[in-house]
């Protein structure tokens, strides 16, 4: 009766842990732990071997994208190497560093759906993955915006002032820029 059933599930989940911790602490997240890594048989050990190629991408993202460090074990970068370098070099920004973390954990929001956002003055860093094998669609409030794709991995993905879609097995990461102080408020409302 508890326990992860599904992508917004994650980002309910980590959303209330991260709660939780003391304040300063951070967590580090992998997908190939020492568990998963030293007890399987060869050839089945890393997540890449275990998922198809687009779902340990989407893997990827979203536990790249979570609050704190993201680490592997050597070799572990292969498949996801082109990644890596993007999902770090956002995080490195003031945005990501100093930003509001919001979590897409709204009652709108598709159980398939994983999302996370910061949020500092007039830019939003925007992290979503379709973890469905059906196409998704969201109503965005992003109004009139900038918008700069940094990412899309997986199936279709379409951003536009009213809506996101979000094809089978996608993912996306997008910084959104605004005159406003915060994301229209059709997309605040999804942010719980």
């Amino acid at each position: 009766p508890w326990g992860v059933r599904n992508a917004k599930g994650l980002a309910t989940w980590m959303r209330d842990r991260d709660a939780l911790l003391p304040a300063g602490s951070m967590t580090a997240h992998h997908i190939d732990s020492h568990d998963t890594f030293w007890w399987p048989t060869w050839g089945k050990k890393l997540r890449r071997e275990q998922f198809a190629s687009e779902q340990f991408r989407l893997l990827t993202l979203i536990f790249a994208a979570l609050p704190g460090p993201f680490m592997m074990f050597t070799g572990g970068e292969e498949g996801i190497a082109d990644l890596l370098p993007i999902v770090a070099e956002l995080k490195a920004r003031q945005t990501w560093q100093r930003g509001a973390v919001s979590w897409w954990c709204g009652a709108d929001i598709p159980h398939s759906v994983f999302g996370i956002s910061r949020i500092l003055g007039t830019e939003a860093i925007t992290v979503l993955a379709n973890l469905n094998a059906e196409q998704v669609t969201l109503a965005s409030g992003l109004g009139p915006p900038r918008v700069d794709v940094q990412l899309s991995i997986g199936g279709e993905v379409s951003l536009d002032a009213d809506r996101i879609m979000l094809g089978p097995d996608a993912g996306v990461a997008f910084v959104h820029s605004s005159s406003s102080a915060r994301p229209g408020s059709a997309m605040k409302n999804r942010l719980a």
